[in-house]
């Protein structure tokens, strides 16, 4: 019999029935609303209900108490060696620490002075401009702290971060890799800037920064209205999803095993194992643009890290990705629709509704001269969110800007307990899942039949089994692969136009046949569409200049799967 939970006052380590909070399960039903008028349906949104340990928090956006998201709170970043191997977990406060070894940001536990903090947009080294910033410091710089995070801060609150990359040459000061934010390391008239070094090494020589996502269980169900069980040309759709998860077994679930997703957006690195920014070019100070953005050549037999300190790299395609990033080491592969599937399951959850720029943040996804500024390639380096720790985190609120000519941007990074720009900024690569442009014959319109590996469905599942067949025919023939299906059980079938769409799909995956259908009432997010048929490549999370249509569900399915665009990067993950 599934376990009914009613929370109420005065419960704390114990759920209903006695079980403990950690034995019991949480979840979110959602439907389609609809008003009918002479016979015509107008879609109105999602009603969203929280169940199990969350129920009781429904009102407006409240907050489910952390200790009640239990698969939730075990999320943690961590650094994973290049054997595949844990070598040490990351402060939950702050990630510049390893687990066990925070300092408070304080005068007192200061280690240094900052002398001064030199803007070296303009300097160029080995034919590229460096874009970078140089601390120099009262102290000798330690050689060995390269790849950790430096702190600068000074007695008033004002605090910077940034990855060490190197030495100045004079051994004066640390070079810093971070993004050109205007009055980066400027403290208050009178104050003296003050630094402190993290002990955790982020930059790729100790492995890549991941984040551990546990094991869990998840079940999914389906509830048809009493009142209208049959009722939208037969498709059911005021019906309730509800989707369940916990830490232990759910009866009639499926098991999802523990995992491990980039903390940072993938970024180019050589057989070696060093990184390297995505693109270069020549910082315009007066126009505040780049001049010349030029896309970094791939190195023989290069990789794909997780790494702070650079800009995250495109202009590779899903095929290429895939190959740099399996050639990381053991258990490691491209970002993969299961793990895609989990993150958006547990914002939705979290969030209890689907509007993910409203529970969570904009993103980059306002940046209406993208192509001014760089030529549309990433506006950010990686590592905005390392004093993120675990935790979901905007930097709206620190209030940093980036001009491009004559406009100022708000700079929104997100991290969504500790994945960091989930979604917005550029789009990344999907692998597992294979999108067929589909033939409807008959001078109808094609339509995208999709299918997935089955571990989507949990399971394990071997970095190779990722792979996306190479042609519709060969998904539908693979036993490792499925036809997913919509919520009534049938094969589904997305109508292959450029319309808004709303959620029929266990997967979380769309369908629509109306062009005034939103999957909810902030954020648009689109299934993009390609004229003809073969097979598509999947990419999710929008880009900087799109707007509202950017969010954890904005998928794109119009490339091929040797496309290149500056706008589609990827994402390491490892089994």
């Amino acid at each position: 019999m599934r376990l009914q939970l009613k929370i109420g006052v005065g419960i704390t380590g114990k759920a209903a029935g006695g079980q403990s909070v950690n034995n019991a399960w949480y979840g979110l039903k959602f439907r389609d609303t609809f008003t009918v008028a002479d016979g015509v349906y107008t879609f109105n949104g999602l009603e969203y209900e929280r169940t199990g340990l969350a129920a009781g928090y429904d009102q407006g956006l409240d907050k489910v108490p952390e200790k009640r998201l239990t698969v939730h709170n075990k999320l943690r970043r961590c650094v994973v060696g290049y054997d595949g191997k844990v070598k040490y977990y990351l402060d939950h406060r702050n990630s510049m620490w390893q687990a066990g070894s925070w300092r408070q940001q304080s005068v007192d536990n200061a280690e240094g002075i900052v002398t001064e903090v030199l803007d070296n947009y303009g300097v160029v080294i080995d034919d590229k401009q460096v874009g970078n910033y140089e601390a120099k410091v009262n102290t000798k710089p330690d050689p060995k702290k390269i790849g950790c995070v430096m702190n600068i801060f000074d007695g008033k609150g004002a605090s910077w971060y940034g990855v060490i990359i190197g030495i100045s040459s004079d051994q004066s000061a640390y070079i810093l890799s971070h993004p050109h934010i205007d009055g980066f390391g400027e403290v208050a008239e009178a104050c003296e800037a003050y630094y402190m070094i993290g002990d955790a090494i982020l930059g790729g020589q100790d492995g890549n920064v991941m984040v551990e996502i546990p094991s869990f269980w998840h079940k999914w169900s389906y509830e048809p209205d009493p009142e209208n069980p049959d009722d939208l040309e037969g498709r059911a759709y005021y019906g309730w999803q509800h989707h369940q998860i916990s830490l232990r077994e759910i009866p009639g679930g499926n098991f999802y095993p523990k995992r491990y997703v980039g903390a940072f957006e993938g970024v180019l690195a050589d057989e070696d194992n060093n990184p390297q920014d995505g693109w270069y070019g020549a910082w315009d100070e007066a126009a505040s643009t780049w001049e010349g953005a030029t896309v970094t050549p791939v190195p023989p037999n290069y990789k794909i890290l997780s790494v702070a300190g650079y800009y995250g790299k495109t202009n590779i395609s899903l095929t290429n990705y895939r190959t740099a990033s399996e050639s990381v080491g053991e258990g490691y592969h491209q970002y993969d629709a299961t793990t895609n599937f989990i993150i958006q399951l547990l914002m939705i959850i979290e969030l209890g509704h689907m509007q993910t720029q409203l529970g969570i943040g904009n993103g980059i996804s306002g940046v209406a001269n993208w192509d001014v500024y760089n030529g549309y390639r990433p506006i950010r380096k990686c590592g905005d969110t390392v004093a993120a720790g675990n935790h979901t985190w905007d930097t709206y609120a620190a209030n940093q800007t980036c001009q491009i000519g004559a406009l100022n941007y708000r700079i929104q990074s997100l991290s969504y307990r500790g994945i960091e720009q989930p979604y917005s900024h550029v789009f990344h690569w999907v692998d597992g899942i294979c999108l067929g442009i589909i033939d409807s014959g008959e001078g109808g319109e094609p339509y995208i039949m999709p299918y997935a590996h089955k571990c989507i469905n949990g399971g394990e599942a071997g970095c190779d089994e990722y792979i996306s067949p190479a042609s519709v025919e060969g998904a539908a023939s693979n036993p490792d692969y499925m036809a997913l299906p919509s919520i009534t059980g049938d094969e589904l079938k997305i109508p292959n136009v450029s319309r808004y769409w709303k959620v029929p799909s266990p997967h979380l995956l769309p369908n629509d046949d109306s062009s005034s259908r939103g999957l909810s009432s902030y954020t648009y997010d689109r299934m993009f569409y390609s004229s003809s048929t073969g097979l598509r490549a999947f990419a999710v999370g929008g880009r900087s200049d799109n707007g509202v249509a950017d969010g954890a569900f904005g998928f794109d399915s119009g490339f091929g799967l040797l496309t290149t665009r500056s706008t589609v990067g990827g994402r390491l993950c490892k089994i």
